[in-house]
């Protein structure tokens, strides 16, 4: 149904959303096993018990579903809020996830009301009047392995049998868990977790190279890879610098133009200088040399002059400029210009700069050819090189984990608050969805995962699933009678 309604909506669907089944995946089985498990804990009465009244099947669900699905509401609602809010992302893969997200949250909480609990009321309906578990053409007997020897039905005395987990973790691990030293010893563990954890975030490293997500038999890849590193990467990388939007013939352009390659040049206020030296293309100085020799004629045919701010004349930019890279010796820069209805478009000149697999180096070199482009360059300027896009990521990345995970944590407390109404128990679902989202982030930095693309989708995914977790529970818990152990 997401994917479906994504289609319609025109939005793009990008390798992250296969993310998004993992989630699903985990969450229905969440959900559902709840849902289940709610209606069947309702307790029968006294004289249903007995058999002197009939059951009243719509009441007995009615209580186990609405109970269940106010909780699947609250982690909907959290859920949803956290991925609204991120959708606004600067990435288009964590957009795109994150929209897909909230539709597939959405849907499974129709589905889980329309179709799931329909369906369950009617099996509800089978286990109370003690039939047997049918499935199409398969029947089979209430006590036999296949219906788990009855334990999925009531006894004689229409009273639930317990499954031999529910023995295990009432009878031995309850007890156990209430310990006080035990207690103590998981609120030691929380502290230490999350410790770790905070740790793991200052240290975990980021990776954005895209050769580890592509394998190959043949190695052509790894070998084209090692190839740059070993021969070519002391040659530094290509970056461009590309101008539109403006009026390339205007003199004054012309001239914040000739100033905008000089600032390249020297790598005004750069951190350190990024640019190999004499390695500056630029196809505006070439065009200034030609025309210095006087070889553009005018209607008059005499030779074309540059004006006292050594730049040509507006009114035989272009045309001086068609004739020029028309010239062999030009054909070096005729990449390099976008001509419109015979008018200069667009332009780019390029430098060759150092070359770093260090993502903290290449965000200082994309942050400094940026600066030179706001600053200098006419028009609409702007710096190009492959690598920057891994260096876009990463000055964002960290911000996006944060956004996300900070919506999910402000929407847990004050959905939980508002509907649970106990605030502690509202800030304990909050700080339990913290320490599991340090957890992962402890996890990575043990085992050494770096965080990429990909993984920061399963901190996503860890903080979502824990909060369902956190929320089931909390709301089992608040709802119960009786003292707090």
């Amino acid at each position: 149904m997401s994917a479906a309604f994504i289609g319609y909506m025109g939005l793009k669907y990008t390798s992250s959303n296969a993310f998004i089944s993992y989630m699903s995946a985990v969450i229905i089985i969440l959900q559902t096993t709840f849902l289940t498990r709610s209606i069947n804990s309702v307790r029968l009465s006294a004289s249903e018990a007995r058999g002197e009244v009939e059951y009243n099947y719509s009441s007995k669900f009615a209580e186990g579903f609405g109970y269940a699905m106010s909780s699947i509401f609250k982690t909907w609602l959290i859920v949803v809020i956290a991925f609204v809010i991120t959708a606004f992302s600067s990435i288009i893969a964590i957009q795109s996830f994150c929209v897909v997200g909230a539709l597939l949250a959405t849907f499974m909480l129709l589905e889980t009301m329309l179709i799931l609990g329909p369906a369950i009321y009617y099996d509800t309906k089978r286990i109370l009047s003690n039939k047997g578990d049918c499935f199409t053409a398969c029947s089979c007997d209430p006590e036999s392995s296949a219906c788990c020897c009855g334990k999925c039905l009531v006894d004689e005395h229409a009273q639930k049998k317990m499954a031999m987990t529910d023995v295990f973790i009432i009878g031995k691990m309850l007890p156990f868990m209430l310990n006080n030293w035990v207690r103590l010893l998981f609120i030691m563990f929380y502290i230490g977790i999350s410790v770790v954890g905070i740790i793991g975030i200052v240290n975990v490293e980021q990776e954005f190279e895209v050769d580890w997500l592509v394998k190959t038999d043949s190695g052509s890849l790894a070998d084209a890879r090692d190839v740059r590193n070993d021969y070519f990467g002391d040659r530094g990388s290509i970056v461009n610098m590309y101008t539109y939007d403006n009026d390339f013939s205007n003199e004054g352009n012309q001239a914040d133009l000739a100033k905008f390659i000089a600032k390249f040049k020297s790598c005004n206020n750069c951190d350190k200088s990024w640019l190999y030296e004499d390695t500056v293309f630029a196809w505006y100085e070439s065009y200034i040399e030609w025309m210095k020799l006087g070889l553009c004629l005018n209607v008059a045919d005499s030779p074309v002059s540059l004006t006292n701010n050594n730049v040509v004349p507006a009114e035989y930019f272009d045309s001086c400029l068609l004739k020029w890279i028309a010239l062999p010796e030009a054909q070096l820069f005729i990449n390099d210009l976008v001509f419109k209805d015979g008018k200069l478009d667009a332009a780019r000149f390029y430098g060759r700069v150092e070359y770093t697999k260090q993502q903290e180096d290449g965000v200082k070199i994309n942050k400094d050819m940026t600066n030179i482009a706001d600053d200098y360059g006419p028009g609409d300027s702007f710096p190009y090189n492959e690598d920057f896009l891994f260096y876009e990521l990463y000055q964002v990345f960290e911000l996006e984990i944060y956004k996300f995970t900070g919506c999910l944590v402000a929407a847990t407390f004050v959905v939980t608050l508002v509907f649970a109404v106990y605030p502690m128990a509202a800030i304990l679902v909050t700080l339990n969805v913290i320490c599991i989202i340090l957890a992962t982030f402890a996890t990575m930095w043990a085992l050494s995962v770096e965080l990429n693309i990909v993984t920061i989708f399963h901190v996503f995914m860890a903080g979502i699933i824990g909060l369902e977790f956190s929320s089931h529970i909390t709301h089992v818990f608040v709802s119960q009678e009786g003292k707090r152990r």
